[in-house]
């Protein structure tokens, strides 16, 4: 959808192993992931240890987003705290639920394109 948009994209990866040449060259960083815990209370950014290892991102432009089968809970914005230690600036993040990803990611995208110029 980004890239239908008229976006580049410089990379897609896991944080498990992230692109340090693609989070360079970005102006926008995505970050994403499933919501872990208890579906009713206690979620959590799945693999948050990774998250917190990702290297510092100041002067970056990042918007949090999670995936949910019941509840995401505060997830998106748990995840925008992580950015945010890591030195983005952070935009309202998203949650996608993952029996509707393609609508949630459509109204996702159009969402940032709207609100992110680059």
């Amino acid at each position: 959808g980004l890239v239908g948009s008229g976006w580049s994209v410089s990379s897609v990866c896991s944080v498990r192993r992230p692109d340090l040449h693609g989070l360079e060259v970005a102006d926008v960083v995505l970050l994403g992931s499933w919501t872990d815990g208890v579906f009713v209370f206690g979620q959590r950014p799945g693999g948050a240890s990774h998250l917190w290892a990702l290297p510092a991102m100041a002067g970056k432009t990042a918007v949090p987003f999670c995936t949910y089968a019941l509840n995401p809970g505060k997830v998106p914005a748990k995840i925008g705290a992580i950015l945010a230690d890591r030195g983005a600036t952070v935009l309202e993040g998203q949650a996608l639920h993952r029996h509707r990803l393609d609508r949630d990611a459509e109204g996702f995208v159009t969402k940032l394109v709207a609100s992110v110029k680059v």
